[in-house]
């Protein structure tokens, strides 16, 4: 599954962006243990795991670079999902 992000400039910090497992893991489940990879990994700081979200910050950036997040998610009753996120970067 992909999800896309909002757009950011590369001055920017957002943070809390999340990608939640809810529909993907089994009624119950939460995640035990999570890793993001970054196509740009100076992108992403600060992962998270909150109940069945996994969220980051994200800042900095070159312009005109669209950046994927890889994220997989291990339950805590065996499920392991992974997810896409993609960010572009854009010029002020």
């Amino acid at each position: 599954m992909t999800y896309r992000l909002p757009d950011k400039q590369p001055g920017e910090t957002i943070k809390g962006l999340y990608i939640d497992f809810v529909n993907l893991f089994l009624t119950g489940e939460t995640i035990s243990s999570a890793t993001i990879t970054a196509s740009d990994p100076t992108v992403m700081q600060n992962m998270q795991i909150s109940g069945t979200r996994v969220s980051w910050d994200a800042t900095g950036g070159i312009a005109g670079e669209g950046v994927i997040f890889a994220v997989a998610a291990t339950g805590n009753q065996g499920s392991i999902r992974d997810a896409e996120a993609l960010m572009m970067i854009v010029s002020s």
